[in-house]
């Protein structure tokens, strides 16, 4: 179970490691990176390859220090539209 972090503690991301911020997005929107990394790759293989390379982008893009000035759902939008 993905533990919910309140919405003080994102704002201000002092003590949230890199893992807890990817956990939490992944718990938040792992769902909704299946259904899109469904409608672009028909194949299975692919399908799971092409989601694989978007969770380790997120969890990658939670070591900037500024991650927090862009709005999380942005941040999956994007991230999510530079893997295709």
């Amino acid at each position: 179970m993905i533990e919910t972090i309140p919405e003080t503690e994102l704002s201000s991301p002092e003590g949230l490691t890199q893992d807890d911020l990817y956990r939490w997005v992944a718990g938040e929107y792992g769902a909704a990176l299946d259904r899109l990394a469904g409608a672009y790759e028909a194949d299975v293989d692919k399908r799971r390859d092409l989601l694989q390379e978007v969770h380790v982008a997120l969890w990658r893009s939670f070591a900037s220090s500024l991650w927090w000035k862009s709005h999380i759902e942005t941040r999956v939008d994007k991230l999510v539209l530079w893997q295709w």
